[in-house]
């Protein structure tokens, strides 16, 4: 469960709406004396880094010579990668076949087998990358257990790469960002920062409504827009810039310029003092958004 939670697909605000990731556990609460589910906050940790893609190309040679991040791969995510060095390949007639390799030891993980291989990855389809603090790497890599810093690489299917250290997870997506920049290609950067999907049918009755609508917030980048908004993870967004949220789809259609203002309406679940068991009431909030502007304010 903890690999689905990690590598899921995702609503990334201003850009693709895909489902949303299972980056929450199910746990029973009580919403005005009746048990309903919603989310638990997740253990995982995404922070918001915008790569720097200006790096010259000695040093990001060098960046990846010392790169030894433990490889997840859709082909198998039974099996683990263990790289021993990246190497950047451009093909200037094919620039298609744009690649990193990766020159690995690799494990399966219930212990059936290992060996050498050096795996291919095309820069072509990549369109972004995230950075994640996860705390129990135990099932998703038994024989590595303190690589917690994963970068996550999208590129058509789900890519991830995990570390020892918080600088190694950022150098090495420093040094994909600028190969991406030197080849032409560009990442694809969020807007906001935060995850959203659609409510279920028990979480609208908690909040009183007659029909479906709003959107939940299931993950909000540290340090990113959303974040520094003070917009939280289990927030309901009624309304953003003056648009009624419904939706998903009405989310993923957004188009706020890069640096804007604009007002997000929200609800925040509060804890009703003294009551036994817990019983929560819903507070509305309205906060300050201010969208992304590619290359930092």
């Amino acid at each position: 469960m903890l690999l689905l939670g990690l590598i899921a697909g995702c609503c990334l605000a201003g850009l693709v709406v895909d489902a949303s990731p299972a980056l929450a556990q199910q746990e029973l609460t009580i919403i005005q004396g009746k048990k309903k589910v919603w989310p638990a906050p997740s253990d995982q940790q995404w922070f918001w880094h915008e790569p720097n893609a200006q790096l010259p190309p000695d040093q990001v040679v060098a960046l990846f010579k010392r790169s030894h991040p433990a490889c997840l791969i859709p082909e198998n995510y039974n099996a683990v990668l263990l790289a021993n060095t990246v190497e950047v390949k451009l093909d200037r007639k094919k620039p298609k076949k744009d690649e990193l390799r990766f020159h690995t030891i690799w494990y399966q993980k219930n212990g059936d087998g290992e060996g050498k291989t050096t795996y291919k990855l095309k820069l072509e389809p990549i369109t972004r990358l995230e950075l994640w603090y996860v705390p129990d790497v135990d099932e998703m890599l038994p024989r590595n257990r303190t690589l917690h810093w994963c970068v996550k690489v999208y590129a058509g299917s789900v890519y991830v790469f995990c570390f020892d250290a918080e600088s190694a997870a950022r150098d090495f997506m420093d040094a994909m960002a600028s190969v991406l920049a030197a080849t032409g290609r560009k990442l694809t950067i969020p807007s906001y920062g935060l995850y959203v999907t659609n409510l279920t049918a028990e979480q609208a009755e908690d909040l009183g409504q007659t029909r479906v609508e709003y959107i939940l917030v299931t993950s909000v980048a540290i340090d990113g827009p959303a974040d520094k908004a003070g917009i939280r993870a289990l927030d309901v967004i009624q309304q953003i810039n003056g648009i009624p949220m419904r939706n998903m789809s009405q989310f993923g259609a957004l188009n706020t310029p890069p640096g804007s203002k604009f007002p997000v309406v929200l609800l925040r679940r509060a804890e009703i003092p003294g009551q036994d068991p817990k019983q929560y009431t819903w507070e509305q909030k309205t906060l300050e958004l201010v969208a992304h502007t590619a290359g930092g304010e």
